[in-house]
């Protein structure tokens, strides 16, 4: 059965909830906490300030890291990639963050030692986060994730993902509604 589920919660009440079932002893299944720091009320600044790291909790409920998401989904067409959508010249998907932003955030968030899963889907996207882990150095409290990456994951890239010691998280049964 199901023994352990990762959980990307967006907003701090959601974790709420996971420590109130903690607590009651209703949790269920162990859960890996990821805290979302983009586009989210929570800000990397402020885990940070709490010195929230990696490994916080017990062997139900621990905080594994971060998560950011830096571009959409394919069957928006608006994953980020490097050539134009079939018949839409100018539509290149859309990056939710500066390149620039994502190197630091992951940067520190990897001093502080929290693990970091970043959601990529598009080529230009996945580059954007394989540059962004190789600038951070090596994984503090890793392994660190890359999440989906699902067009156009070519040889080069997978090299880089396994030079990086990076998780590949893709999610095989999102494939057919890709296919189109």
């Amino acid at each position: 059965g199901i023994t352990t589920i990762h959980e990307m919660v967006r907003l701090p009440e959601e974790a709420d909830d996971l420590v109130a079932l903690h607590a009651e002893g209703d949790l269920g299944v162990r859960v890996r906490l990821f805290y979302r720091i983009h586009e989210t009320p929570i800000s990397l600044d402020h885990l940070v300030t709490l010195g929230i790291r990696r490994g916080i909790g017990d062997d139900w409920l621990r905080i594994l890291g971060v998560k950011v998401s830096v571009d959409g989904w394919c069957i928006f067409r608006n994953a980020a990639v490097h050539e134009p959508y079939r018949d839409e010249p100018d539509n290149l998907g859309i990056m939710r963050i500066d390149p620039h932003e994502l190197a630091t955030l992951v940067a520190t968030a990897n001093r502080q030692g929290l693990a970091i899963a970043v959601h990529a889907v598009g080529p230009r996207a996945v580059d954007a986060a394989l540059d962004a882990f190789a600038g951070a150095g090596p994984a503090v409290a890793g392994p660190h994730r890359l999440e989906h990456a699902h067009l156009d994951l070519d040889d080069a890239r997978l090299a880089r993902i396994r030079d990086l010691g990076l998780v590949l998280s893709a999610q095989p049964g999102f494939l057919p509604a890709y296919r189109r």
